[in-house]
């Protein structure tokens, strides 16, 4: 297994993990990652191709959990375990997750069947709320996943908000941000625009998820069209060359790509 793996050059074997995985991925670290899906309004427009915003960035991430290395159990070495959480606005904050029995129960998961199920929930139980997003409590609940019990004390734990509209409560978060930091978590942010052109209103809205990230802010934040949302912010999601990468690449000798691996 690991020969036809180092033998293959799209393939990336770790020899710490004892685990081969698609080469763009070589450099992930044990990854603990809680995305924060914006609900509002903004995301049941059409974007791109795809009639509903709010599906067709699920659907992204479907096929990319499809190839990023995924690990199951709370003792488990390398990969990424992920949770959903759906934020909104209105009157006061609001955020959900999936916490029925089929999915990953509120928790990280390494298991793609009930990452799946949280992603069909979500889509199901899409806010769709007027008015910008509020995204405080959610940040309190990935503050309460990443820093629970089944949390896996070796990771890099990351939260990335994908956000489609702005967030007015971004200059408000100060204290769940820092909480976050604290456990040790980064906070990166993708802004998904409508259009391949940035309109005034998506600027007005990127820097409100700007000021919702960790810094250096140009790290952290990222803006692309619907349509490059996996190619641009996800499929690089490990690289080192990409600012995403700046901050959560392992470039320790085991995690070089294979073609490095294999002349060492």
């Amino acid at each position: 297994k690991s020969h036809a793996c180092r033998t293959d050059s799209n393939c990336f074997w770790n020899t710490n993990e004892g685990s081969c995985t698609e080469v763009q991925y070589g450099s992930c670290p044990t990854l603990d990652i809680v995305v924060l899906f914006d609900g509002s309004s903004a995301l049941s427009q059409s974007f791109g191709k795809h009639p509903q915003a709010f599906v067709g960035i699920l659907e992204i991430f479907r096929d990319w959990l499809r190839e990023f290395p995924l690990a199951a159990g709370s003792s488990a070495t390398g990969g990424a375990q992920v949770l959903f959480v759906q934020f909104a606005g209105g009157a006061s904050a609001q955020a959900k997750v999936n916490t029925e029995s089929s999915g990953a129960q509120g928790q990280p998961s390494g298991v793609l069947s009930e990452l799946n199920t949280d992603l069909t929930w979500h889509e199901n139980e899409f806010y769709g709320s007027a008015g910008p997003s509020k995204v405080e409590k959610a940040l309190e609940e990935a503050l309460a996943a990443l820093s629970g019990s089944q949390t896996r004390t070796a990771s890099k734990k990351v939260v990335l908000i994908v956000a489609g509209g702005e967030i007015s409560d971004a200059s408000e978060v100060a204290s769940q941000r820092s909480a976050l930091e604290k456990i040790g978590a980064s906070i990166f942010g993708v802004f998904v625009r409508r259009f391949e052109t940035e309109t005034d209103a998506d600027k007005t809205a990127l820097k409100s998820l700007t000021n919702t990230v960790s810094v250096p802010k140009d790290v952290h934040v990222t803006s692309v069209d619907i349509s490059s949302l996996y190619s641009g912010a996800l499929h690089t999601f490990c690289d080192a060359n990409t600012g995403f990468g700046q901050d959560i690449a392992d470039v320790s000798p085991t995690h070089n790509p294979c073609t490095v691996y294999l002349e060492r």
